[in-house]
C-alpha cells in the first residue's frame, strides 16, 4: 500500500502581514502612534470637562452645598453672601442667602416711610436652616403682620432675620454695630439661650484651643472689655483668600470635601491627630515671629459678662431709636437648672433696665405636643409657627401700649 503525502496549502495570515509591511515601506509611511502632546491635550481638556459635569451633578441633588459661613478678621465669621444652600445636618431646606447674607429675601437698606423694622438677632434657632425659609418664625412672623390692620402711623411691617450659626452675644453685639444699626429697626428681638452664655468669654487657660472669635470680659474697673487675642492669633486663617472663598461660595466638590475632613476628625483618631499635626508644622513654618500679647484678667463670671453684653445691645438698639428686647430659648423639659437660674437672673435684669424679655417656656410648655416642637436641638416647622405666634402676640401689645 502506497501511502498518501497530504500537502497544506501556506497560511495566507503572514504573507498579509508581510505584504501590508511592504506596503507601508512603498509609501514611506511608519506605524501610527499616538504623540506626548496630543496625549496631554486630552487630559488637559477631559479634567475640567470631568469637574465641571460633576460640579453640575452635585448642584442639582444639593450635595456639598451646606458651607454657609466664611471667615471674618473682626466678627469671627459671616454668612457667604448669596450662597446656594441645602441643608441636610437636621431637618432640610433649600434657598439662597440674600446679598448682605441674610437668610432672608433681599430687604432695601432705606427703610419706606411708615414701616415697621423688626430685627431678629440669634444663632442657628433664629437662621432656622433646618426648615423651609418660608417656614422660619421670621418669615412666618412677617406674613402674620402683613394680615394685620395696623395703625395710620404704621402702613407696613418688615421682619428682618439677622441669625447667624454659632454667634455668641458678643458676635450679635458686633453685629448689631455694624450690620443691623444701617436698617433702622424699630424693634429688635435677640433670642438667648443657655450655650450663648458659656461661648461669651473665654477660659484663659484653654486660649490656645479656642474658636476664633471675639471674647468679653469685665475688666478691673468693672467695665465690659473685648479680648481680640484669639483672632489676632488667626489673623492668617481669617485674612481673604481668593481662591478658598471661591471653593467655599461655588464649588460642591470643595463641600463635599469639607463635610467628609469634618467626619473624618469626628471618627477617625488617627486623622484627627495626622491633621493637627501638619496644622502644628504648617503653623510653625509659617510663623513670621508675630507676638500676640493677649490681656490679663482673672477667670470670669459668664453670666455677668453675658449680661453685660446684653445691657450694651440694650443701649446700642436704643442709641438708633429702637426698642429693644431678649426672647429666652425654651427649656421645655425644665431639666436644665443652670439656664432656669440664667433665665431668671436675665428677666430681673429686664426689669431693672426697662427692656422686655419673651419668654418661650409658658407657650411652649402649654402646647398639646411640647416633642413635635423640635427637630433634635432646633425648632422643627410646628415650632417657628409658636414662635412667630408668640412674638405676634407681642409686637402687637407693644404697639398697643406705645
Amino acid at each position: 500500500m502506497k501511502s498518501k503525502t497530504i500537502e497544506r496549502e501556506p497560511s495566507s495570515l503572514p504573507q498579509a502581514a508581510d505584504a501590508a509591511a511592504h506596503a507601508c515601506v512603498d509609501a514611506g509611511k511608519k506605524p501610527w502612534k499616538k504623540s506626548p502632546v496630543r496625549t496631554f491635550v486630552e487630559i488637559a481638556l477631559l479634567v475640567p470637562l470631568t469637574v465641571f459635569g460633576l460640579e453640575g451633578l452635585l448642584a442639582a441633588v444639593g450635595v456639598g452645598q451646606q458651607e454657609i459661613l466664611q471667615p471674618d478678621a473682626e466678627i469671627g465669621c459671616v454668612h457667604i453672601p448669596g450662597k446656594k444652600v441645602t441643608w441636610r445636618l437636621e431637618g432640610f431646606s433649600r434657598d439662597s442667602f440674600s446679598s448682605a447674607g441674610l437668610r432672608d429675601p433681599e430687604h432695601n437698606l432705606a427703610k419706606a416711610p411708615g414701616t415697621y423694622r423688626i430685627a431678629l438677632l440669634g444663632d442657628s434657632a433664629t437662621e432656622g436652616l433646618q426648615v423651609d425659609m418660608g417656614e422660619t418664625f421670621a418669615r412666618v412672623l412677617d406674613a402674620g403682620l402683613a394680615k394685620t390692620a395696623s395703625g395710620q402711623s404704621i402702613s407696613k411691617f418688615e421682619v428682618l432675620n439677622f441669625g447667624c450659626s454659632s454667634y455668641s452675644t458678643g458676635q450679635e453685639l458686633l453685629q448689631f454695630k455694624r450690620q443691623v444699626a444701617q436698617y433702622k429697626p424699630d424693634l429688635t428681638i435677640v433670642l438667648t439661650c443657655f450655650g450663648d452664655t458659656l461661648e461669651n468669654s473665654l477660659d484663659p487657660t484653654q486660649r490656645a484651643h479656642a474658636e476664633p472669635k471675639p471674647y468679653f470680659y469685665i475688666d478691673g474697673a468693672g467695665k465690659l472689655a473685648q479680648d481680640n487675642s484669639v483672632l489676632q492669633a488667626n489673623a492668617a486663617k481669617l485674612a481673604p483668600n481668593p481662591v478658598i472663598d471661591f471653593l467655599r461660595a461655588k464649588s460642591c466638590l470643595y463641600g463635599v470635601w469639607t463635610q467628609l475632613n469634618f467626619n473624618w476628625n469626628l471618627t477617625d483618631k488617627l486623622y484627627f491627630r495626622s491633621m493637627r499635626f501638619l496644622q502644628e508644622v504648617g503653623r510653625r513654618l509659617g510663623d513670621k515671629g508675630a507676638v500676640v500679647t493677649p490681656p490679663l484678667y482673672a477667670q470670669q463670671d459668664k453670666l455677668k459678662v453675658t449680661q453685660a453684653l446684653i445691657s450694651a445691645l440694650n443701649q446700642e438698639a436704643r442709641g438708633c431709636g429702637s426698642k429693644f428686647a431678649l426672647m429666652l430659648f425654651p427649656d421645655v423639659a425644665g431639666r436644665d437648672a443652670q439656664w432656669a437660674y440664667d433665665m431668671k437672673a436675665l428677666q430681673a435684669q429686664g426689669e431693672q433696665e426697662k427692656f422686655d424679655v419673651i419668654d418661650l417656656n409658658p407657650p411652649f410648655r402649654s402646647y398639646w405636643n411640647p416633642s413635635a416642637l423640635f427637630l433634635q436641638y432646633h425648632f422643627s416647622r410646628q415650632g417657628h409657627a409658636l414662635v412667630a405666634e408668640t412674638l405676634s402676640a407681642y409686637v402687637k401689645k407693644s404697639l398697643a401700649g406705645r
